[in-house]
């Protein structure tokens, strides 16, 4: 497989082979990992379809909510909800940091101000990555 992994590489398509295990009860619970594997994954083995029926349900899900993933050169990223207003509340089968082991979303552990601490570190992080790079 290495060789034609290699060959890809050549072209500029960087590709791995990633086993992912999980239980039964970990795979049934979505991860962002999961909104990738949506459009991109190549199921090796499966028993019962199990998780193609995982990854089905949030496809329907991410159609429901009109998602859509963009690409701007070699970034990719998802927009969940193009109509979002804020402050609205949408389900979607994906979790975001929230706690997977007890099943909690992250509406249900963080509030405004969380947020609002996250966007002033993530702010802080591009202003030093800028100034690492010169801008």
């Amino acid at each position: 497989m290495e060789p034609k992994l290699q060959a890809l590489r050549r072209q500029g398509i960087v590709t791995d082979v990633c086993p992912i295990l999980k239980t039964p009860d970990e795979a049934n619970r979505t991860s962002p990992l999961y909104l990738d594997l949506v459009e991109d994954a190549m199921i090796l083995h499966e028993r019962n379809r199990f998780f193609s029926a995982i990854l089905e349900r949030l496809r329907a899900s991410l159609r429901r909510l009109g998602a859509r993933r963009i690409r701007r050169g070699h970034v990719r990223y998802w927009e969940l909800k193009p109509d979002y207003v804020p402050g609205e509340v949408f389900i979607c089968e994906v979790s975001f940091y929230g706690d997977e082991e007890v099943g909690a979303a992250p509406q249900q552990l963080y509030a405004e101000p969380d947020a609002r601490m996250a966007l002033d570190d993530a702010g802080y992080v591009l202003q030093q990555c800028r100034r690492l790079i010169g801008q």
